[in-house]
């Protein structure tokens, strides 16, 4: 890794980082799904095998990939793979 010398630039007020940021989680995103039958997701709490979307007409589905998502009922963080806007695997963070 290189070394670089960390200096205050007047200009932008403030100490420029020579790394992008990339966050995994953005705050505001929403997600929606379509519980499947009996398998124990519910509105807003995805399950596996229920389809997932990026809008609430559920006209996009969400790439395959992994979301994290805040589950509404506990509160706390986990992590959801789709593959094709079908929820395949999920677990906490």
């Amino acid at each position: 890794m290189a070394n670089y010398t960390l200096t205050y630039s007047e200009s932008a007020q403030g100490w420029p980082s020579f790394y992008s940021y990339y966050p995994d989680f953005m705050i505001g995103t929403s997600y929606y799904n379509a519980p499947s039958s009996n398998l124990g997701g519910t509105p807003g709490v995805p399950a596996v095998y229920d389809w997932v979307f990026s809008d609430e007409n559920g006209a996009t589905i969400l790439p395959t990939g992994f979301y994290k998502i805040m589950n509404t009922t506990t509160n706390l963080l986990e992590h959801i793979q789709v593959a094709n806007g079908i929820v395949v695997a999920k677990g906490n963070c």
